[in-house]
């Protein structure tokens, strides 16, 4: 794994609910949907900005990944924009950092389960990992 997507990754993932939360503060009560809309709009256009700078390979792949590809990008882009609606309602309510530990343990747990049934096999190792992610959450719900 290159140490520099995942720091990328991480630091991202460590701030966001942070930022997310200081903006719904700011915005005020029951302005997730407002949130949501907000970020897909500027990260739509941000990323439009970065796949224009290679157009024609940008169109490549569009062609080569046909009515398929589009299908899971559309439920890629549908699912994440339902989960920042509810996890901006979440982090309004909630410490983030809990909130965010709590989502995260449980979606280590459904992705080693998901993954393993479609790409590998179940492991001792892996099962005694979930395990142990699942103790983790359980003890911060005991906050």
């Amino acid at each position: 794994m290159n140490s520099y997507y995942a720091f990328a990754v991480v630091s991202a993932w460590s701030c966001s609910p942070v930022f997310r939360r200081a903006a719904l503060n700011a915005m005020g009560e029951g302005s997730a949907a407002t949130f949501v809309v907000y970020n897909t709009i500027l990260c739509s256009v941000v990323g439009m900005a970065i796949a224009f700078s290679d157009r024609e390979k940008m169109y490549r792949d569009i062609d080569k990944g046909g009515w398929r590809a589009f299908f899971f990008v559309l439920s890629s882009a549908c699912l994440a924009l339902s989960a920042g609606y509810f996890l901006s309602k979440l982090v309004a309510e909630n410490n983030p950092g809990v909130v965010m530990a709590q989502l995260n343990g449980c979606a280590n747990i459904a992705g080693y389960i998901v993954g393993t049934l479609f790409y590998g096999n179940f492991t001792l190792s892996g099962i005694g990992g979930a395990l142990l992610i699942a103790t983790g959450i359980y003890v911060l719900k005991l906050e």
